[in-house]
């Protein structure tokens, strides 16, 4: 259980460092994750997230519109591209928020079947991942139907211990 004075983290106020820190560690996270995993992010989110990685790391969009032949191409390029001129700092903020929001959607939608998928060995590098980089991250506690909760206790219910 949370201490009384518990409160999530907001990732607004991290400093530039914790930010950048954050971000580094939440994106080989998300790339070391296996592409047939159980939990499939829909495609919308996929672009979203590609949008705001691209913006985070190179800035506005500056290469040409694809051509229409190159639809996968075209939808990534829309993407990054609709984020204007919007700051690193802002895209690698929402990248964070947006990831923290996820895990705590598949947290409940999925929590009775996540401790089968973290037993498999394919999560073992993500796993160890994790626990080496758990502070980078910079959250503690996940918002949950039971209340703020402990991230290291969601991690320890899930067979995922940090």
């Amino acid at each position: 259980m949370p201490p009384q004075d518990a409160h999530q983290e907001s990732v607004a106020d991290f400093t530039d460092d914790q930010l950048d820190k954050a971000f580094a560690a939440l994106v080989q996270f998300v790339q070391m994750l296996p592409k047939d995993g159980p939990i499939q992010t829909p495609i919308d989110e996929q672009l979203i997230t590609y949008g705001l990685f691209k913006q985070a790391t190179f800035g506005p969009c500056t290469t040409p519109k694809p051509s229409i032949f190159h639809i996968v191409e075209r939808f990534k390029w829309n993407a990054w591209s609709k984020l204007g001129d919007m700051p690193k700092r802002e895209a690698k903020r929402i990248y964070v928020e947006n990831f923290i929001k996820r895990t705590e959607r598949h947290y409940e939608k999925f929590h009775d079947e996540l401790p089968g998928w973290m037993a498999d060995q394919k999560y073992a590098a993500v796993k160890e991942f994790a626990r080496e980089h758990k502070d980078d991250i910079g959250v503690t506690y996940l918002n949950t139907s039971q209340g703020l909760k402990e991230l290291a206790v969601i991690g320890k219910e899930i067979g995922f211990y940090l």
